[in-house]
């Protein structure tokens, strides 16, 4: 996303009423192997995201976590 990330994403979306109830999967390219970075699993998910999944993406997770929050 120009200028956002998910973190961004999630402190706009869950601190409203309006929104706060919709589910929100964060997808990343940088895990827990890129040292460098400040994303993280566990940083994923203290944004209160739902899911936090690393890429590449195994399609099964991503299907159990869509039909889970649906």
């Amino acid at each position: 996303m120009p200028r956002k990330d998910g973190y961004v994403l999630c402190a706009g979306t869950q601190g409203k009423p309006q929104t706060r109830e919709i589910p929100i999967i964060l997808l990343t390219a940088v895990g827990e192997a890129v040292p460098s970075t400040r994303y993280s699993h566990a940083d994923g998910m203290a944004t209160e995201a739902d899911e936090y999944i690393p890429k590449p993406i195994d399609t099964e997770s991503l299907w159990a976590a869509v039909t889970g929050l649906l």
